[in-house]
């Protein structure tokens, strides 16, 4: 038996954004440090029904300093959402197709994201997270700012002023993304943006 195998492409994209008028703290910054291929190939049988392994896509660096007169209420927090440049909200953006496109755009469903760091300070440290549309937003670290968990203290949702350079276990985050098998939709080219935000808690 013979079969056409025509290949489909995943790109994933990474931007961050952080606020820059501070209320409570002296500076946020949010750094990226890419890490693994950002273009998933999927061109043979074993890659459309194994799906792509879990890769490294990035490393996050956070660094929040708080003002030279303290304010004990500095504290931030750090999101991720989607971005399909208006596809429908559950689809990946469509850059070609490779065929008449009469069958199903890849969905968001078969991504699945992973977020760790040393001292699993997130609340969905090593987990991996389902997405659904872009309408999802995965709270990396909570906006709580009633409820400040100091840098040094190594438990979940450390949110004080601190940096990756001091405090690397807890300031850092390494993503993780996978995309599940079972590949029955469009070939093609196909995008998404994830958008890392950085934001003081206020």
């Amino acid at each position: 038996m013979y079969r056409l195998i025509i290949f489909t492409l995943f790109s994933l994209s990474l931007s961050l954004h952080r606020t820059y008028a501070q209320t409570h703290c002296g500076s946020v910054e949010l750094m990226l440090e890419n890490q693994g291929n950002n273009l998933f190939t999927f061109n043979d049988f074993s890659s459309y029904e194994g799906g792509f392994p879990r890769t490294t896509l990035a490393r996050l660096k956070v660094k929040v300093e708080n003002k030279p007169v303290v304010d004990p209420l500095c504290s931030w927090n750090l999101y991720l959402n989607i971005d399909n440049n208006g596809a429908p909200i559950d689809e990946w953006e469509e850059l070609n197709l490779y065929s008449n496109g009469l069958g199903q755009n890849p969905l968001l469903s078969i991504l699945e994201l992973k977020v760790t760091n040393d001292c699993e300070t997130s609340h969905i440290d090593g987990n991996f997270i389902a997405l659904t549309d872009v309408t999802d937003i995965i709270q990396i670290i909570k906006p709580m700012i009633l409820d400040i968990k100091p840098a040094n203290s190594c438990v979940e949702n450390v949110n004080g002023p601190g940096d990756y350079i001091s405090n690397y276990q807890e300031f850092t985050f390494k993503i993780e993304i996978r995309i599940k098998p079972g590949m029955t939709f469009n070939p093609g080219r196909f995008a998404l943006t994830f958008n890392f935000r950085l934001e003081e808690n206020i």
